[in-house]
């Protein structure tokens, strides 16, 4: 059981649960207990409420995921003991990883999720390295392969890089008013002339919820000694193609209802599609843009992340390194969230001058 499962898993499982339940996916079922109350907090923008079920369902995960850690190290570490007692202690281990990620979010740059997972990948990378760096020069391994191995640390580098910067960009124009404040000179470098769909707007969300769904049943399956299909997911043939089309689903789904909210912002700020009338028929554009870009978003972030999964594997089979490419897309995507974080800090005080315009103007 990884510290990825046992820490992150209780935050990532229960920040999904709220969004998914929360989300205009589940409004047929809003009259649920459960998902009515989730779907009134989100149209009320009650994000104290949101919060407080993503904390209870952070702390029901970390009990069910300690006791499946406790039951799987039964009779290793501590052989004196019996295994639910070592349920409390593993679940607030994971609860405390929450708390710290949750710590980091609201205080850093960056998710906190993110960034603890990238510390700790570039901590084992170092090591990766210097084994190969030893491997090297005592014959182990042949320059033509290391040569492989460091040109697909590069091809991994641009393509999580691409996929941060990729757009498909919807052109807008903004209603000519002499007396609004969108004339503000101050606005000239804040407002573009396009819309940004992003390519692959969740990040490396739907790596990590992959590689997540992937990992938990492997485990299972060896503690309720289901060997057969223990061994079937772990073929190539299988496990490989279901890694590409979970990362792919991911990737597609849009749990926020991006074309409604992309022309609520359209309206607020004074602009429209041009040759395109407002309201449904925008929303059914940008509908279509959006498809389009996550679906070629999501067919590269699932090749790049399949192809990084299968080339691991070769190398520890060959070589017996792992280097981890996947957790290298991870470190560059959170890299890159707290770039962008740092560029909306510096458009802070121009956004500050607008309102304050605003307000003298009304």
């Amino acid at each position: 059981m990884t510290l990825m499962l046992v820490g992150f898993g209780p935050t990532f499982t229960a920040s999904i649960m709220v969004q998914l339940m929360s989300s205009p996916l589940l409004e047929p079922l809003k009259d649920a207990w459960l998902i009515s109350e989730l779907q009134y907090a989100r149209l009320t923008f009650d994000y104290e409420l949101l919060a407080r079920f993503q904390q209870r369902f952070t702390s029901a995960a970390a009990f069910v995921i300690g006791c499946v850690m406790a039951f799987s190290m039964r009779g290793v570490l501590l052989p004196n003991y019996r295994w639910f007692d070592l349920v409390t202690p593993i679940a607030a281990g994971g609860a405390m990883v929450a708390w710290f990620c949750e710590i980091i979010t609201d205080n850093g740059i960056g998710q906190g999720m993110g960034v603890m997972l990238s510390l700790s990948i570039l901590n084992s990378l170092t090591g990766s390295l210097r084994q190969l760096a030893s491997s090297f020069y005592s014959g182990a391994l042949s320059l033509p392969k290391l040569s492989f191995i460091l040109a697909f640390l590069g091809v991994i580098t641009f393509g999580s890089v691409l996929l941060q910067y990729g757009v498909s960009k919807v052109p807008i124009a903004y209603f000519q008013n002499e007396q609004s404040a969108l004339t503000s000179p101050h606005l000239k470098d804040i407002l573009d002339e396009h819309v940004p769909v992003r390519v692959n707007p969740s990040g490396m969300m739907p790596v990590l919820l992959t590689m997540y769904i992937m990992e938990l049943p492997k485990h299972l399956f060896v503690l309720l000694q289901w060997q057969s299909a223990h061994r079937m997911l772990t073929l190539p043939w299988i496990y490989y193609p279901l890694y590409f089309l979970l990362t792919f689903m991911f990737n597609f789904m849009d749990l926020e209802n991006g074309p409604k909210n992309m022309h609520e912002y359209l309206m607020k700020v004074g602009a429209r599609v041009p040759g395109v009338r407002p309201g449904k028929q925008t929303i059914a554009m940008l509908k279509k843009t959006q498809i389009m870009a996550r679906f070629w978003g999501g067919i590269m972030l699932a090749l790049l992340v399949t192809a990084a999964a299968a080339i691991d594997n070769y190398v520890f089979t060959t070589s017996g390194i792992m280097i981890g490419y996947t957790s290298i897309m991870i470190v560059v995507g959170t890299i890159m969230s707290a770039k962008r974080q740092v560029q909306a800090f510096r458009k802070l005080p121009q956004l500050s001058k607008v309102i304050d315009e605003m307000k003298g103007g009304l």
